[in-house]
C-alpha cells in the first residue's frame, strides 16, 4: 500500500505527563484553531494524532486546502500580528486560540511546524489575545458572482443536519463549498458522469490592511452548473477583459475609501 503523501505537518508538544484532561484540551484547541482557519475542508484534508506517552498532537494536512490552513495556525502562534496582516482568517484563528489556549501556554509548550520551532507559553499567548482582541481593522468586503471549471469530485453532507456540499476545483485547490438547494440534484449527476462543469458561485471577497484580497472561504456556494463547452480565442479575451476592469474597479473604489 501506497502511504499518502503529508503536505504541511504542525505538532505541538508539552513537558508534561499525559492526563485525559490535557489530551483533550490539546485537541480541543487545536481542532477549534483549524475550524477557524478554514470550515470548509473535507473529510481526510487534515488529520490529528495525539500521543499520550510524550503529550504531544500533531496536525497532518494531505492536499494543498489543508496545508494552507495548517499553516495560517503555525504563523498565528508564531508571529500573531504578522499573520493577521497577511490572511483574514487568522484572526479568527487567533480568537480561537486565545480562549482554548490557556491552559497549554501553562505548561509551556514547544510548538513545531516544519523545521521551525516556536515556544507558546503565557507571553506568547498574551500576543495572541493582543491580536484577537483588539478593534478590528478596516476589512473592506465586496460581495459578487464568478465561475470555475471543474470535475465534482463528490457531494454530501458531514453530519444530517449539515448542508449540502460539494467538492470542486477553485484556483488550483480543490474545496468542499456549499451548494444552493436547487442545484443539489443536478451536482448528484455531475458527480456520476465525471465531466468537466463550468460552475456558478457566489462569494464574497476581503481586503484587509495589507492591500491583499483573498476569497473567504466561508462565503463560497454554488448556485448552478452547465456542461462545459469550449470558447473561441475572441470569447477568453472579452472574459479576460471583463475581469480587468472589475479589478480596476475594485481597486479603484477601494482608494477612494481609503
Amino acid at each position: 500500500m501506497t502511504r499518502e503523501k503529508v503536505l504541511q505537518k504542525m505538532a505541538v508538544e508539552l513537558p508534561a505527563a499525559a492526563s485525559p484532561a490535557r489530551v483533550a484540551e490539546l485537541a480541543t484547541m487545536l481542532q477549534r484553531a483549524l475550524e477557524a482557519a478554514d470550515d470548509s475542508l473535507g473529510d481526510g484534508s487534515v488529520t490529528m494524532i495525539v500521543n499520550n506517552f510524550d503529550m504531544r498532537a500533531e496536525l497532518r494536512a494531505r492536499d494543498t486546502q489543508g496545508a494552507k490552513a495548517v499553516r495560517v495556525i503555525g504563523q498565528v502562534m508564531a508571529d500573531p500580528a504578522a499573520a493577521v496582516r497577511k490572511r483574514p482568517e487568522a484572526r479568527r484563528v487567533a480568537e480561537a486560540i486565545a480562549k482554548y489556549g490557556t491552559g497549554i501556554a501553562q505548561l509551556k509548550a514547544e510548538v513545531r511546524v516544519g523545521k521551525k520551532k516556536t515556544s507558546f507559553d503565557d507571553e506568547a499567548l498574551g500576543a495572541i489575545r493582543g491580536v484577537a482582541t483588539e478593534l478590528a481593522v478596516k476589512v473592506r468586503r465586496v460581495a459578487g458572482n464568478t465561475f470555475t471549471h471543474s470535475r465534482v469530485l463528490r457531494v454530501g453532507r458531514d453530519r444530517e443536519s449539515a448542508d449540502v456540499r460539494a467538492r470542486i476545483e477553485i484556483h488550483g485547490e480543490y474545496r468542499d463549498v456549499l451548494v444552493d438547494k436547487s442545484a443539489v440534484p443536478g451536482f448528484i449527476d455531475a458527480v456520476r458522469a465525471e465531466d468537466l462543469y463550468r460552475i456558478e458561485l457566489s462569494l464574497e471577497w476581503v481586503l484587509g490592511d495589507s492591500g491583499r484580497s483573498e476569497i473567504d472561504p466561508r462565503s463560497v456556494r454554488a448556485t448552478r452548473l452547465h456542461a462545459f463547452a469550449p470558447i473561441t480565442g475572441d470569447e477568453l479575451m472579452e472574459m479576460v477583459v471583463v475581469s480587468e476592469q472589475a479589478a480596476i474597479a475594485f481597486s479603484r473604489d477601494h482608494e477612494a475609501d481609503a
